[in-house]
């Protein structure tokens, strides 16, 4: 794999999640809206998996509208209906993550002043790229993974499931399970 030296922007959150490593990111929005006199809020809690992107809970909310507004008086009359579902929709999501392992990602790539090209260098009678995809499916739980993308100098896995311990117990990350 290429060895990337070049600085990117990061933003705020960047860091936070860079130093934070969590599962879950929760991304907050509220819009307040005036109506003559009153005031409501729409609520919207998204739960997202910090290793895809993808939405694992959201929560959609509106406040009734009213003249004495007070914004957490109506924040938490939005989050109180349905945040148990909210909840348990996260639940679900580790429950499938314990069962099935964590989705990942994962790029080869060869660097650009590299010979190597992956479908002809050869490993144990295999090309390098059969070497590496059967290297996934024998390191993935039950084998789940999805090959999007393999050219001479890239191969690109999506929707691998990564288990989220290894042998000796300890969580694992998707560096520390490609290091195999």
């Amino acid at each position: 794999m290429a060895n990337d030296t070049r600085s990117a922007a990061k933003s705020s959150l960047d860091e936070v999640l860079a130093t934070a490593k969590c599962d879950i990111v929760l991304d907050v929005t509220w819009t307040v809206k005036p109506f003559g006199l009153r005031k409501s809020v729409d609520l919207e809690l998204v739960a997202l998996d910090s290793y895809t992107n993808k939405q694992v809970a959201t929560l959609q909310s509106t406040s009734e509208p009213a003249a004495s507004f007070d914004m957490a008086s109506a924040l938490r009359e939005c989050v109180s209906g349905g945040f148990d579902g909210f909840c348990n929709d996260i639940m679900n999501h580790f429950s499938d993550m314990a069962t099935n392992g964590r989705e990942v990602s994962l790029l080869v790539r060869v660097d650009e002043n590299s010979d190597v090209v992956l479908s002809e260098s050869d490993i144990d009678g295999m090309t390098l790229d059969e070497y590496i995809e059967e290297w996934v499916a024998g390191n993935s739980v039950n084998g789940a993974y999805n090959l999007s993308n393999s050219t001479d100098t890239r191969m690109q896995f999506k929707d691998v499931r990564i288990p989220l311990f290894n042998e000796k117990g300890r969580a694992t990350n998707t560096r520390q399970w490609a290091r195999g």
